[in-house]
């Protein structure tokens, strides 16, 4: 039989020193990440708005072909004018620094019209624009790790191969 005592010292030792890894992971400013988010918000709005779907992959309900002919276009749901539609022009990204980290929020002024096609009222079917895709959120994970990651080597010292360098602040205002 083999047996082994890990001393009490050494334990505290090594819970001071995870606290203060854990202690610098909560330090690390996330705030460099918000202007790479935001572009991929955008990217991820304008592309889920061409292709008619919610944020699920759903399609969207189909336009009625009276609603076609008074457009003089057949584009998806919300895109009477295309890329100058109001939920694509009028998205706004805000950054709101939290206790625990950064939020980036996505909101549609100008576009409070949008709350009878989600809840689909009266004649109107349900069309629930609201959220992303699994890839985008899939991205996001893998981003705001790595960059942590980044981060942590760089407070500790250690080697990495990360493939994030910098991140440029951005601002986007809609376009009206």
């Amino acid at each position: 039989m083999i047996e082994f005592a890990i001393e009490a010292d050494s334990l505290g030792s090594l819970a001071s020193e995870l606290g203060a890894i854990e202690q610098s992971v909560d330090d690390i400013d996330l705030r460099p990440l918000a202007s790479t988010i935001a572009d991929q918000l955008i990217a991820e709005n304008r592309k889920l708005r061409w292709a008619g779907t919610d944020g699920e992959g759903d399609t969207l309900a189909p336009l009625r072909p009276v609603t076609i002919r008074r457009r003089g276009n057949d584009n998806p749901p919300f895109l009477p004018h295309g890329d100058e539609s109001r939920v694509i022009a009028n998205l706004s990204i805000r950054t709101e620094i939290e206790p625990d980290g950064i939020a980036v929020v996505a909101a549609l002024p100008g576009c409070g019209w949008l709350r009878f096609h989600i809840d689909g009222a009266g004649r109107l079917p349900v069309r629930d624009i609201r959220g992303f895709s699994a890839e985008f959120h899939e991205w996001l994970d893998d981003v705001v790790s790595e960059y942590v990651r980044l981060r942590l080597a760089e407070r500790l010292n250690v080697q990495t191969t990360a493939g994030i360098e910098t991140f440029s602040p951005v601002t986007h205002e809609p376009k009206r």
